[in-house]
């Protein structure tokens, strides 16, 4: 895995209450993968086509002899900004019903997603994980794997995670640690397909995962690197 940068957002409710769940205008500066407006009206969905950059497009034909290695796509070649997908994540996720809170961490191959539920709420644990999974997989493309929690303390290690300065093999450690405290404390909602598990994980995914697991020792890491910046201030 490679975690070259974290991006990470928290979205309360408070912020759900007073903005519409779409990205600002300065979140829009940042990137032109979501562009999301706050300001959305019938007007606005009518397209204008003098302007040639409103839309994207692109046509590849399959030769027939195949894909040489120079025209072969790596998923790793795309790149998104990540500090958009989570603040997007996380905003979109306050406005489903009986979720309170939201932080996301975005990776180059995972989102972490912590949520409360509101105590007054009546929702099914595993329901409200799956409406926040999904919500996180339809704005992010499907090589990602995405893992939820409603457990206070993960909240804690995801946050302690997007502010890390420890080493790349520390970091890593850290959330492979803190994943598989969230899938054993926290239900992870419904199979995505009859190929990918809950979190979008196929079965050579999921052994990947298990050899992992025998060179990490599954601790909270994350919770580690929180108190080596408090030793360190």
């Amino acid at each position: 895995m490679k975690k070259m940068l974290l991006m990470f957002s928290f979205t309360g409710l408070l912020v759900s209450a007073c903005s519409t769940p779409f990205a600002t205008e300065e979140d829009s500066a940042q990137s032109n993968l979501l562009q999301l407006s706050n300001e959305t009206s019938n007007d606005d969905l009518m397209v204008d086509h003098s302007d040639g950059d409103i839309f994207g497009y692109s046509r590849h034909q399959a030769s027939p002899l195949g894909n040489g290695p120079e025209q072969q796509v790596d998923p790793e070649s795309y790149s998104i900004d990540r500090q958009v997908a989570a603040n997007a994540i996380s905003r979109l996720s306050t406005d489903l019903p009986g979720i309170e809170d939201v932080a996301t961490l975005v990776t180059d191959e995972e989102v972490l997603v912590a949520y409360r539920l509101d105590p007054d709420a009546d929702i099914d644990r595993n329901e409200a994980a799956d409406r926040v999974k999904r919500t996180a997989i339809s704005l992010l493309p499907r090589w990602y794997h995405v893992y939820v929690t409603d457990d206070p303390k993960l909240q804690t290690n995801i946050e302690n995670l997007s502010v890390s300065s420890q080493g790349m093999k520390e970091t890593e450690e850290a959330i492979a640690s803190t994943i598989a405290m969230m899938k054993e404390r926290s239900p992870q909602g419904y199979r995505i397909d009859e190929g990918e598990n809950a979190n979008g994980e196929t079965r050579e995914d999921e052994r990947d995962q298990m050899s992992e697991k025998e060179m990490i020792q599954l601790a909270p890491a994350a919770m580690d690197i929180g108190q080596n910046r408090a030793a360190d201030a």
